[in-house]
């Protein structure tokens, strides 16, 4: 008659998992699975098959109980808008608590990534699996946060998020007060483009708010004469005219707003300036960046928010019709060349006592407080 288990295999799996956690697999020997478990080799071997079977029933209590209960509200249908920053916060301060495992001894799929154990498939498989779990975890938070933001942006921030806290794990086990630092990064990262999604959807919203109107003058234009465009009808009667350019929103790393001024005038505006013949609005916007401001930026990295009207800082009686473009500029530094007197980074609080273009000022400067 077989013996009735007289000892709890949860237990007994924890006991060995914070062991494992701790040493990693080829660090804990069957003497201290042994000690920590209360169970003799060959009760081990008879419930787990062998130290690498009990080693899988640890990983899998691993991402049961202590992985995916964080992971959770990430993976909620739907997912609250606080979750990803929540999320955060509560790593941030599990890695500045010194009596946390996780502040101790990190992740214990990212450590046993690097131990020789990951070179078995099965093992190389559930590392890749974690990984995945938790870059859709993360994607999803943000989607849930950042739902304007467009979709190739808001899978580029999900990469960088999830590389930021797999760096976390790795450098608790040496420095849990620089893993916390990665995870504050991660948190200034996803703040930072929350606040560059929100700016660019009322940015979207004023240029839509301008475009109904426009209609509506077509609306009354067509209804007294027949024919003819409210945008003629307002131009005719103001004596307005286009000027046609092509202009940047670059922000750093405090989400101020790029602007310079001109030799010879006083107003603050976007880099950028008119087409050369033949250039669409992104080559004019590369090439006047590279004039201007002396930065290095390609055609296809221009990310396009859309057409935005304003009136002209320094000509009067004109409008500007700009071809506007996000412009992410790495670690480059602009300097001020060619006509270029001055450029200044600024939010809108700042620009209070500034001549800021009407284009800045109505659509992109930003409302942080400086």
């Amino acid at each position: 008659m077989a013996r009735t288990q007289s000892f709890s295999r949860d237990g007994v799996v924890r006991a060995a998992r914070d062991l494992f956690w701790r040493s990693g697999y080829e660090n804990a020997s069957v003497p201290e699975l042994e000690a920590v478990t209360g169970l003799g080799r060959s009760s081990i071997y008879n419930t787990f098959g062998s130290k690498r079977g009990l080693f899988d029933a640890a990983v899998q209590s691993y991402l049961d109980e202590v992985v995916r209960p964080l992971l959770r509200p990430l993976h909620a249908r739907p997912a609250p808008p606080e979750a990803i920053t929540d999320y955060l916060a509560t790593l941030r301060r599990t890695f500045e608590d010194d009596r946390s495992p996780v502040a101790n001894n990190g992740c214990l799929l990212v450590s046993t990534a690097g131990s020789p154990i990951a070179r078995d498939t099965q093992i190389a498989g559930v590392i890749t699996d974690y990984r995945a779990e938790l870059r859709d975890a993360i994607a999803r938070g943000i989607r849930a946060a950042q739902p304007s933001a467009a979709e190739a942006d808001r899978d580029r921030l999900a990469d960088s998020v999830a590389g930021l806290v797999v760096a976390a794990f790795a450098l608790a086990r040496v420095d849990a007060a620089q893993a916390a630092r990665t995870v504050a990064t991660a948190q200034d990262l996803v703040a930072h483009e929350a606040e560059v999604a929100r700016e660019t959807a009322a940015a979207h919203e004023t240029a839509a708010a301008h475009e109904a109107a426009a209609h509506e003058i077509d609306g009354a234009r067509e209804t007294e004469t027949g024919a003819g465009s409210g945008r003629d009808l307002a131009r005719s009667l103001t004596g307005t005219r286009e000027i046609r350019v092509s202009a940047a929103v670059i922000t750093d790393a405090a989400g101020r707003l790029l602007l310079v001024r001109k030799e010879g005038t006083t107003a603050f505006m976007q880099p950028g300036g008119k087409p050369e013949p033949g250039e669409t609005a992104a080559q004019t916007l590369a090439r006047e960046l590279a004039e201007e401001v002396g930065l290095d930026v390609a055609v296809h990295d221009l990310q396009p928010l859309g057409e935005f009207t304003a009136s002209a800082a320094n000509e009067p009686g004109f409008l500007v019709v700009a071809d506007v473009f996000r412009v992410d500029i790495g670690d480059q530094t602009p300097v001020p060349d060619a006509e270029i007197a001055e450029l200044r980074w600024i939010t809108r609080a700042q620009a209070s006592g500034l001549d800021v273009a009407p284009l800045a000022r109505e659509y992109f400067l930003p409302t942080q407080p400086s």
